[in-house]
């Protein structure tokens, strides 16, 4: 979860995402069962790599701050049999964001053309990875971020400005 709010975004942002990840670890840790898989799956952001300017620097500091907790976690619980990984998002295509998009078509078409995929992901997309990472098909994956942004990120910044210049 992330902050939303109109107070101090900082303290804000590093309470709901560090303060209350850490927590809810922790908790998760001493109950589990040493006998069982246990996994936990953490969603960062691609903002934990890469700077959006529609974000303050606290959501980008937490992103990365959950990127980090999952390979301090990955080593210290491993022992006790508990994987944790994260997924990182790129660009999702969120229910209460469709409006906009319908209402802005050719910034959505914009988007799709860049994306190697051709699309831009979906809630169910995030949701099958971190069903897969949490499945006993990936007993020995620990540690990892799984960018989940269609290819966007693999790109060259002068490759995607000659890609939206041909698209104008």
């Amino acid at each position: 979860q992330r902050f939303r709010d109109d107070g101090d975004d900082w303290t804000g942002e590093i309470a709901t995402s560090l303060t209350a990840a850490k927590k809810l670890i922790e908790c998760f840790a001493s109950q589990s069962d040493e006998n069982n898989q246990n996994a936990i799956v953490i969603i960062s952001s691609v903002a934990s790599y890469f700077v959006a300017e529609d974000q303050p620097p606290s959501y980008h500091v937490a992103k990365a701050g959950l990127n980090q907790m999952v390979r301090y976690y990955a080593v210290t619980l491993g022992p006790k049999r508990i994987r944790i990984n994260s997924v990182s998002p790129g660009p999702i295509l969120k229910e209460r964001a469709k409006p906009f998009y319908l209402q802005n078509e050719r910034l959505f078409q914009q988007y799709c053309s860049i994306i190697p995929l051709g699309r831009m992901g979906t809630p169910e997309d995030i949701g099958h990875i971190t069903a897969f990472l949490c499945s006993p098909k990936a007993s020995f994956i620990t540690g990892q971020d799984i960018v989940a942004d269609g290819g966007i990120s693999l790109q060259m910044q002068e490759s995607l400005g000659r890609q939206l210049l041909k698209n104008q």
